[in-house]
């Protein structure tokens, strides 16, 4: 899994946003019980391809957002969404666990 910043300021914006819209697509992906290689078909990608931009090592394109967003049948501004991963990096910094605040 890639590492995870909690804060924007750290790497500059596009690499925060790049973390949380990875954040949100593993949500996605574990919600509706499927993995990543759910995602090569959509993307029209490799298993390998997949696991770079998963992973960080590749950078999320705004075509691959769009085609996230249409696969998962989301708005594509939700899967950038900060909200509940700010949530969780609160949560793991307060108590050195995962919270989601629920």
């Amino acid at each position: 899994m890639a590492k995870i910043e909690s804060s924007p300021e750290s790497n500059g914006l596009g690499d925060y946003l790049q973390k949380v819209f990875i954040w949100n697509v593993n949500m996605q992906l574990t919600g509706r019980g499927m993995t990543q290689q759910s995602l090569c078909a959509a993307l029209g990608l490799k298993r390998g391809a997949v696991s770079a931009k998963m992973t960080g090592k590749t950078s999320w394109t705004i075509q691959d957002i769009a085609a996230v967003a249409e696969f998962f049948n989301v708005p594509p501004l939700s899967l950038l969404d900060t909200s509940m991963y700010e949530q969780m990096m609160r949560g793991m910094s307060s108590d050195g666990g995962a919270s989601l605040g629920l």
